[in-house]
């Protein structure tokens, strides 16, 4: 959002805990949907060519035993590929694209205050900014979101999950694999040179719409809750389809694992994920 904020010549300001990007994090398994976005920042084919498009996805039991291989054409034809990067190539890419955006290392939000017009945020580093509009992009646990609304409850699925890299070509390049066992669940994502491994355990054990980019200080309530309205619902659903998807992947009883793998064996993959296959025909 913010670099397509400056390349509209804006002067958006981005806060980032981080003292320094570096080589790090998770896999990004970016979908059709959220290719939209980089396709508006002119900076696509640049995040493709960093890319493993993921041709297939194998689900295995705790065993390794195949349960069922979805090729994703027959899901996705016609919307675009799925594509494995690192989380250091999204970053590049997108500093690159933003120019002169002005980054704040190290800091993060103290408070903020609504005025009659707009916001005063005040920084880690002392200083304070009066802006039209505060985004919170701070995970999980957003301190801005708080400062909004105080403290938000949180969904827990009783797991830990655990990643880190490897060198590449020890699995299929174009293949995504996951293991769903009885107390445990593993996952396999390979990029261009490198594949992600996650492990999960038990707790226990382990752009903007066009409504904003068209919005100014003074349309701007009226924009945001355009862009409510219409994306709320979706965006739920695909909470919902993903909440239902970890309690069918993160099981520790041996009954339950036994009578999962039976019925994937059967059941159509994409049917799992219905809510975020059918959002691709319904873009933000």
């Amino acid at each position: 959002m913010a670099v397509k904020l400056r390349q509209q010549s804006r002067e958006p300001v981005v806060v980032e805990r981080a003292a320094a990007y570096a080589d790090v994090g998770y896999n990004v398994s970016l979908y059709p949907l959220g290719s939209c976005v980089l396709h508006g920042l002119g900076v696509y084919d640049e995040y493709r060519s960093r890319g493993q498009v993921g041709d297939a996805y194998e689900l295995y039991d705790g065993r390794g035993k195949l349960l069922q291989r979805v090729a994703f054409g027959s899901v996705l034809s016609g919307y675009g590929p799925i594509l494995n990067n690192r989380r250091a190539d999204l970053v590049d890419v997108l500093r690159k694209a933003g120019g002169d955006l002005d980054i704040r290392m190290g800091t993060t939000v103290v408070s903020l205050f609504q005025m009659d017009d707009v916001v005063r945020v005040e920084l880690s580093d002392g200083e304070e900014l009066e802006v039209d509009l505060v985004v919170g992009a701070d995970g999980i646990h957003s301190h801005v979101r708080e400062h909004v609304f105080g403290p938000q409850p949180v969904f827990d699925t009783g797991w830990v999950l655990r990643c880190w890299w490897a060198r590449g070509g020890q699995v299929p390049a174009n293949v995504i694999s996951e293991y769903w066992g009885v107390g445990s669940w593993a996952g396999l994502y390979p990029t261009q040179d490198q594949v992600g491994f996650c492990v999960g355990t038990p707790s226990s054990v382990a752009p903007p719409a066009e409504e904003l980019g068209l919005s100014d200080a003074a349309t701007l309530p009226v924009g945001l809750a355009r862009y409510a309205a219409r994306t709320t619902d979706l965006v739920r659903k695909n909470q919902e389809d993903s909440r239902r998807l970890g309690k069918i992947m993160f099981m520790s009883s041996r009954a339950a694992s036994w009578t999962r793998d039976e019925l994937m064996k059967h059941y159509p993959a994409e049917r799992l994920a219905q809510n975020i296959v059918h959002s691709m025909t319904q873009p933000f």
